[in-house]
């Protein structure tokens, strides 16, 4: 996570690797990146890209893509 002046960054990786003696699950993995930026009034906004590749209920692997955005607001007191 990095911050420059009213921009900011981040990114995250996860990997999740269970081992069972039987039924072995597939690698679980999940990566976002993700940039943002502080506006006016208190108001910040931030756009996401999410990757997940996780185990699903039948033990195959499933993906998942995703674009986020996000508008939020916080006040000071």
């Amino acid at each position: 996570q990095t911050t420059y002046g009213p921009w900011r960054a981040t990114i995250a990786w996860q990997r999740d690797e269970r081992k069972r003696s039987s039924d072995t699950l597939p690698t679980e993995q999940y990566l976002e990146a993700s940039v943002g930026r502080e506006l006016l009034w208190g108001f910040g906004i931030d756009v996401a890209y999410q990757y997940a590749r996780y185990a699903r209920d039948d033990g195959t692997a499933g993906r998942s893509n995703a674009i986020v955005s996000r508008l939020g607001f916080q006040r000071a007191f």
